[in-house]
């Protein structure tokens, strides 16, 4: 139950962080039509990720990518702690691994998109 509760909370900060990335999104376009446009841009990393499909099976090029982006260590580390340890030996890593850097992920998107967004929203 406390793996579960955690990657509930790991979930709701990772959300926290991204809603900045789509905060500055929609205060930088000039109509609600180009900041949905906008907010398409960002869709396509989740199909770029482990979200899906393993990361071992995508084009070489794509692997360097999908390794190294956050929508791929949050979904690593919700899969290991809601699946245990099958999923650890299926991933490679423990939990602890996955979940320290989605957050590291999470704490680098806010200190990049928050200030943006504030300062945005400032200028009007």
């Amino acid at each position: 139950v406390s793996d579960a509760m955690l990657a509930f909370g790991l979930c709701l900060v990772y959300g926290f962080a991204v809603e900045w990335v789509f905060l500055y999104l929609g205060l930088t376009a000039r109509t609600a039509q180009a900041a949905q446009g906008m907010a398409l841009l960002v869709f396509p990393l989740t199909f770029v990720s482990s979200a899906y499909v393993p990361v071992e099976t995508m084009p070489g090029w794509m692997q360097a990518i999908a390794e190294h982006q956050p929508i791929t260590y949050m979904v690593d580390a919700v899969r290991s702690l809601t699946q245990g340890e099958a999923a650890e030996v299926l991933l490679g890593h423990p939990a602890s691994y996955y979940v320290g850097r989605s957050l590291l992920w999470t704490i680098a998107i806010v200190a990049v998109f928050a200030p943006l967004a504030v300062a945005r929203y400032r200028k009007g």
